[in-house]
C-alpha cells in the first residue's frame, strides 16, 4: 500500500461491483473521485491499488485497460451519461493480478496521468478477459450516483460505443500513489 498515498474510500461493501463486476465475462465502469477527496497540486498519478477481497485467484478478469481524464460533473443523471473515451488519457494496458488472498491489489500506470486538483477525477476500467471468477473490491456507498457500469457475459462492451448500462450510489475505495511533475520534458527525440 503506497506510503504517502491518497486514500478514498473506508467502506467495506463488496456488492458495487466496481471497478469491475468479476462474475460477468466483461466490464466497464466510470467512476468519478471528486477534487475535495484529493485535493494534492502539482502532481500526477503514477499508480492506483483497489482492495481485492481474495476469495480466489481471479484468472478471467486479468486484461484491463484503464482511462484517466478530468470532468467538471460529480455524479451520473442516466444509464447513458458515459464520459467519452476521447476525453480521457489510456494510462494502463494490461495484466492485472488479482491473488487469492485479499488486499490492495498495485497497478503501475504506463502513462501517469497529471492531475490538475481544481476538477474532478474520472477513472474508466475496461476488463476484456472471458469468463467469469469469484471474488470482489472493497467499495464505499455514497448518496449520488458516483460510478455508471455495464457488464456482459457475451458481449465485450467497446468504451468507444456504450452501451446504456446503470447508475451506482458508490466507487471502489483507491489509493492513488502521486508523484512529482518532471522538472523537463519527458523524453527527447535527436534526429
Amino acid at each position: 500500500v503506497p506510503v504517502n498515498g491518497v486514500p478514498i474510500g473506508q467502506g467495506t461493501e463488496d456488492w458495487l461491483d466496481l471497478p469491475i463486476n468479476a462474475y460477468y465475462g466483461y466490464n466497464y465502469s466510470q467512476t468519478i473521485y471528486l477534487q475535495s477527496e484529493i485535493n494534492i497540486a502539482n502532481k500526477r498519478i503514477s499508480k492506483i491499488y483497489y482492495y481485492w477481497t481474495g476469495v480466489e485467484a481471479a484468472e478471467s478478469s486479468k486484461d484491463w485497460v484503464i482511462y484517466m481524464g478530468h470532468t467538471t460533473i460529480t455524479g451520473f443523471n442516466t444509464g447513458n451519461d458515459w464520459i467519452p473515451v476521447s476525453q480521457m488519457l489510456e494510462v494502463f494496458n494490461g495484466e492485472v493480478i488479482l491473488p487469492d488472498v485479499a488486499g490492495w491489489v498495485e497497478i503501475i500506470l504506463d502513462n501517469p496521468f497529471n492531475y490538475n486538483n481544481t476538477q474532478n477525477l474520472v477513472i474508466a476500467v475496461d476488463e476484456n478477459t472471458p469468463d467469469y471468477d469469484y471474488g470482489d473490491f472493497y467499495g464505499t456507498e455514497t448518496i449520488e450516483n458516483r460510478s455508471l457500469a455495464y457488464e456482459d457475459d457475451d458481449f465485450n462492451f467497446d468504451p468507444e460505443f456504450p452501451y446504456e448500462g446503470y447508475v451506482v450510489t458508490g466507487y471502489a475505495n483507491i489509493r492513488l500513489q502521486l508523484e512529482n511533475l518532471p522538472a523537463g520534458p519527458e523524453f527527447m527525440v535527436t534526429p
